[in-house]
C-alpha cells in the first residue's frame, strides 16, 4: 500500500478492506493546499448490510454494477466510509429498509445486497471478542 504521506499534499489514502489493500481519493484533501501533518488509522466494524448501503449510495449516484467489480467495490467502501461517513451510510441503510417489495427501489436494494455478499461474504472476518483486562 502506498503511503498516505508520500507527498506533503497527497490526495491519496490507503485502506485494507476485506483483507485487500486499496488506494482511494480522500475528498477532504481535494483543493486543499495545507501540508499533510499526520495519517489516521482506524478499524471500523462493517456489516454486509452496511456494505450494501454503500453500494446503494453508489448505484443511486449513477454507478452501474458493471463498474462495481470487486476491486472498485472495495475502493468504494473505503472512500464512502471517509467521504460520506457513518451517518450517511446509516441513512442509506434506512432507505433500503423502507423500500417496498415490487418497486424499483426494492429491486436495487436486493441487488446491492447480493453484490455485497458476492464480494465480501466469504472474506469478512468475524468480529474480535473484546477481552476484559483485570487490573490488579
Amino acid at each position: 500500500m502506498t503511503s498516505a504521506l508520500s507527498t506533503s499534499r497527497s490526495l491519496h489514502a490507503g485502506a485494507v478492506v476485506g483483507g485487500h489493500e486499496v488506494d482511494f481519493i480522500a475528498s477532504h484533501r481535494e483543493d486543499n493546499d495545507t501540508p499533510v501533518a499526520m495519517a489516521v488509522t482506524l478499524t471500523v466494524p462493517v456489516s454486509l448490510e452496511d456494505v450494501a448501503a454503500m453500494l446503494w449510495i453508489a448505484v443511486n449516484g449513477g454507478a452501474t454494477f458493471e463498474e462495481l467489480d470487486a476491486d472498485y467495490t472495495r475502493e468504494f467502501v473505503a472512500e464512502t466510509l471517509l467521504n460520506v461517513g457513518g451517518l450517511g451510510i446509516s441513512d442509506a441503510r434506512l432507505e433500503m429498509a423502507a423500500a417496498k417489495p415490487g418497486t424499483g427501489e426494492y429491486a436495487i436494494a436486493q441487488q446491492v445486497r447480493r453484490h455485497a455478499r458476492e464480494v465480501f461474504g466469504a472474506s469478512v472476518p468475524a468480529p474480535r471478542a473484546r477481552v476484559a483486562l483485570a487490573m490488579g
